[in-house]
């Protein structure tokens, strides 16, 4: 994370950083930002390697070099948005001395992107009056258009031992969705998740793959809009592929409301990407401008805490309109 200079100061390179989880070990280092830096192309990853804009453990690097597990990478660039740029804040829901837990905005990223510096919840963190010893980060992902409660912690030493907790399932999550078409009561979805890479036009998409990791999320139907065409889920993953609650629902035929790509398409994500299509003309085609999932609920079992998000207004909205629904969830 950067320092509260670079943040006031955006005429100054920025780095924007990734700590390389054991599943992607082993990847070339042009794969795995292209991975990372989701709308941008390799080509463009290459040439900002061989520019000497990335770093892997503080030294330049090669295209071709394999990352390794927690492998520190580093892209130093000028910030490609502005701090005025700033979506609504996060809404702090819990914090202690370790840890904080906030609530998410739409349209906000967890990590700085390659559209995004200031729009991130790091960089909200780092506005905040932390020492210099507690630089929050998050310790799981949101997706950009997904909204709800993301776990920051205060130390690189906290920061380990969480994300170990998600991984030996001692963090519980709960997600809403609303989805196209009329899904079963309940379910399980037990489908291995990989990467498209050059199997479609969207390298970073999640498709169902013999190969591929172990991915598991449970389901049930809450409710069914009005008109019969969609429904309210609640969801809880099992394990936490990239993507997964999205690409899951795609493979049964129930993609979530206004998913760009896992409801759009490959085409549809790539004109969007490219500038050629429009939120409010994505918002036409998929009934909404973002995708309606939202991250209502974390339990941390060993600290007994257990936050809840309200839905983001857009979502709330939705659901009096389409369902017979009423405040909250």
């Amino acid at each position: 994370m950067s320092n509260m200079s670079s943040i006031h100061h955006p005429t100054k390179r920025v780095p924007v950083r990734w700590s390389v989880i054991l599943e992607h070990a082993g990847m070339r280092l042009d794969r795995y930002l292209v991975l990372k830096m989701e709308y941008t192309s390799r080509v463009r990853v290459q040439s900002l390697i061989r520019d000497g804009h990335v770093h892997i453990k503080g030294l330049p690097s090669r295209a071709s070099q394999r990352v390794q597990h927690n492998d520190e990478i580093s892209v130093w660039r000028m910030p490609p948005d502005a701090l005025a740029d700033m979506p609504p804040y996060p809404t702090r829901l819990h914090e202690n001395e370790d840890f904080v837990l906030v609530s998410k905005a739409p349209h906000l990223t967890a990590h700085p992107s390659a559209q995004s510096y200031y729009r991130s919840v790091t960089s909200w963190l780092s506005l905040k009056a932390y020492s210099q010893t507690q630089r929050p980060n998050p310790c799981h992902r949101l997706d950009r258009e997904t909204s709800g409660v993301l776990l920051c912690a205060k130390h690189r030493n906290v920061e380990r031992k969480l994300k170990m907790a998600f991984q030996d399932g001692l963090v519980t999550k709960t997600y809403h969705a609303i989805v196209k078409g009329i899904c079963p009561e309940h379910g399980v979805i037990d489908q291995p998740l990989a990467l498209q890479n050059d199997r479609g036009l969207v390298r970073i998409k999640m498709i169902v793959d013999a190969e591929g990791a172990p991915s598991r999320t449970r389901y049930r139907r809450l409710s069914i809009s009005r008109c019969c065409t969609m429904s309210l889920v609640e969801l809880y993953p099992e394990s936490g592929r990239q993507h997964q609650l999205r690409a899951h629902l795609a493979s049964l035929g129930y993609p979530i409301i206004g998913d760009k790509l896992y409801q759009g398409g490959d085409q549809l994500f790539t004109d969007f990407c490219d500038g050629k299509v429009s939120h409010e003309e994505c918002a036409k085609l998929l009934g909404h401008r973002r995708q309606l999932l939202h991250a209502s609920r974390l339990e941390l079992k060993e600290h007994n805490i257990r936050c809840q998000a309200k839905p983001w207004p857009d979502f709330q909205a939705f659901l009096l309109h389409y369902f017979n629904v009423g405040e909250g969830l």
